[in-house]
């Protein structure tokens, strides 16, 4: 029974750094949250310790959007590493850290239901 367990574990394994591999393909990405949009995310990006990334309020945002940034150890779910705000011409720049390789993403959110915000992401990794 262990050896069964062990096997599928195994198996699991090397499926998840697969799936993680290949939607990491790409070193750069980025997104715009058009008016009458509730979110936009970029594509992962990575395989890196770190990535930069910046966020911009459009002149034209009636309402502020919310800053998502999330990455991953490969083989490890996502987790959110930072959360953060924009609002009409407005420019947010950082760079994510990670002890390891990791792939990363970026995700704008509407803060308000009515969806009037407009903004622009872009996450690249080193």
């Amino acid at each position: 029974m262990k050896e069964k367990l062990f096997r599928f574990m195994s198996v699991l394994g090397v499926i998840s750094l697969f799936v993680v591999g290949v939607n990491a393909a790409g070193s750069s990405d980025d997104c715009v949250l058009n008016k009458g949009q509730g979110s936009a995310e970029t594509s992962s990006v990575g395989v890196s310790k770190s990535a930069n990334w910046n966020a911009k309020g459009y002149s034209d945002s009636t309402y502020g959007t919310y800053v998502y940034v999330y990455a991953a150890w490969t083989g490890w779910p996502y987790s959110c590493e930072y959360i953060g705000s924009v609002r009409a011409n407005q420019y947010l720049n950082n760079k994510v850290v990670q002890q390891t390789d990791s792939i990363y993403y970026l995700a704008l959110k509407s803060m308000n239901t009515s969806n009037k915000s407009h903004a622009y992401g872009y996450i690249k990794a080193n």
